[in-house]
């Protein structure tokens, strides 16, 4: 099982291994992406295979996308 939380404005990872406990920085990131990463690390955990998340989620940027391609493609 792992967990994350925050303290100030970083996020933080935690989880038990081989009954070893391990806390890791997620850095500056924001609730959700944490959320992902705790959920990719319990993935690992239970079977063994690294999940790798990208680091910009797309609905993080798809505004700024449309208004460039607006800019571009105008009607």
């Amino acid at each position: 099982m792992a967990t994350t939380y925050a303290r100030g404005d970083r996020w933080y990872l935690n989880w038990s291994e081989h009954g070893r406990q391990y806390r890791k920085s997620l850095g500056r990131i924001t609730e959700r992406e944490a959320d992902l990463r705790r959920k990719a690390k319990e993935i690992e955990l239970s079977t063994g295979k690294r999940i790798f998340i990208a680091a910009a989620l797309f609905e993080d940027h798809i505004e700024k996308y449309l208004v460039w391609h607006r800019s571009q493609f105008p009607d």
